[in-house]
């Protein structure tokens, strides 16, 4: 069921749960830096990715985990592992694509818990058939928080075939605009924050 959009508080309210599209965090990443699963590791009290996570839950009737760690199933949610290994993101795009049912596929990374609700509803509301839809920031677009069409899947499969894995070359490739998030009124900074160590771990603890 497509939920209907109402503009208020500076940003798009779903009235009703989106079921009507594909959802996926990624969380296949190394996470080299970090010394351990950087979905997993405690952020104000519960594992990092569980704050996005419920961020999406608000807004999605259904939300998948593309992963190859098992410890992830004790969060209860719908987990798929990779379908080719160690692609980066590119990869974990791929594989929620071939899993999606739906022609348009929203995708985030895990490191970012401060994604915010009127930047995705903003996303969704302004998102173009058959073309890449990304947040943007200063004129930077944030290729882990995005729409994909599924009818890319096999563009993206031929990149991972050669090992051309750069998420920005593979959207400057294909037909894709950037949403610049100014006119919502949030603090896009932190709402794209990355947490890759933990020295950044310990400086998000106290982030709202």
């Amino acid at each position: 069921m497509q939920g209907r959009c109402q503009f208020a508080n500076k940003g798009f309210k779903m009235t009703t749960k989106r079921s009507d599209i594909g959802v996926y965090m990624l969380a296949g990443g190394k996470s080299s830096r970090m010394g351990a699963d950087k979905g997993l590791v405690n952020l104000q009290g519960k594992p990092m990715l569980q704050h996005g996570i419920e961020v999406l839950q608000s807004i999605f009737s259904e939300v998948t985990l593309v992963s190859n760690n098992p410890e992830y199933l004790r969060l209860g949610l719908r987990i798929i592992p990779d379908l080719i290994a160690n692609k980066g993101p590119m990869g974990g795009i791929y594989t929620g694509l071939c899993d999606s049912p739906f022609e348009m596929n929203f995708f985030v990374a895990c490191d970012m818990p401060f994604i915010r609700s009127q930047a995705i509803e903003y996303v969704l509301a302004k998102a173009k058939d058959g073309e890449i839809t990304l947040a943007g920031i200063g004129g930077k677009s944030q290729p882990l928080f995005g729409i994909y069409p599924k009818i890319f899947r096999e563009e993206i499969r031929k990149n991972i075939e050669h090992n051309q894995l750069k998420m920005m070359v593979l959207i400057q490739e294909l037909k894709s605009f950037t949403l610049e998030l100014d006119v919502l009124g949030i603090d896009h900074e932190k709402t794209f924050s990355n947490i890759n160590t933990p020295e950044d771990l310990v400086r998000m603890q106290t982030e709202k």
